[in-house]
């Protein structure tokens, strides 16, 4: 690898069609990124690339940047896409702070569900514990909730049932709600601060899609099972 100024950059696979890789994560020893090494770095790098290529986008305009508490990938030439993450100090929380993708034609191809199979191995590594999202932009309340995401609480999940704008839609998610929170006495079934399971509303049939459009913050808990196995078969995940 060649220096260069802000930090360190190489291609994961010499004189292949690969991401630039540009590591600025060991400036500072006791953060995230620091821990991964450089065949983690070039293997995930490698990965990204085998996705975007398929997906119609050129890796070589695609930079992969590890900063000191998380990384950015993003197409420096056309711009038809960013993805960034960032992780708590002890590694055990990542916040997917933003993904977007600007090209209505690579929309629809499962890039998210795949860039996120694609980091698993790093989250693994790092002993991610926990992702949390800010479900938002255009489709981020539906696709979220399809991952197994919950928001945070019921007045989290109350406020992202309110903007469906489809009636019908959003009566049965109110309803739906409800029954997740109180029993049919109206007896408390879970507290308030239990996270609410999205993934009730995303499939069910008479909600779904209509939570396109909504945002809501939640997480997913890695270190429970069940949440676990839904969201690694969702996304494809197999160590």
């Amino acid at each position: 690898m060649a220096k260069q100024s802000g930090g360190i950059r190489s291609n994961a696979s010499k004189g292949g069609n690969i991401v630039s890789i540009i590591d600025r994560s060991n400036i500072t020893s006791d953060m995230p990124m620091s821990r991964l090494s450089e065949k983690d770095k070039e293997l995930f790098a490698k990965n990204v690339s085998n996705i975007i290529s398929k997906g119609g986008i050129d890796p070589k305009g695609v930079r992969l940047i590890f900063e000191r508490s998380g990384f950015v990938i993003r197409d420096r030439f056309t711009e038809k896409f960013y993805v960034e993450r960032n992780f708590s100090k002890d590694g055990k929380e990542v916040y997917h702070n933003w993904f977007r993708i600007y090209d209505e034609k690579l929309q629809g191809q499962g890039l998210a569900k795949k860039i996120i199979n694609a980091s698993m191995p790093i989250y693994e590594k790092l002993g991610v514990e926990k992702i949390s999202v800010h479900a938002a932009l255009k489709n981020g309340g539906y696709t979220w909730a399809k991952m197994g995401f919950h928001a945070t609480n019921r007045i989290e999940a109350q406020d992202a049932v309110n903007q469906i704008t489809n009636y019908e839609s959003r009566i049965a998610a109110q309803r739906a709600l409800h029954n997740f929170y109180f029993n049919a006495d109206g007896s408390i079934r879970h507290s308030s601060t239990t996270p609410f399971p999205m993934a009730k509303l995303a499939n069910n049939p008479k909600v779904g899609k209509a939570l396109v459009g909504t945002n809501w913050l939640g997480s997913i808990d890695l270190t429970n099972p069940n949440k676990a196995r839904y969201f690694k078969n969702y996304i494809g995940y197999k160590k």
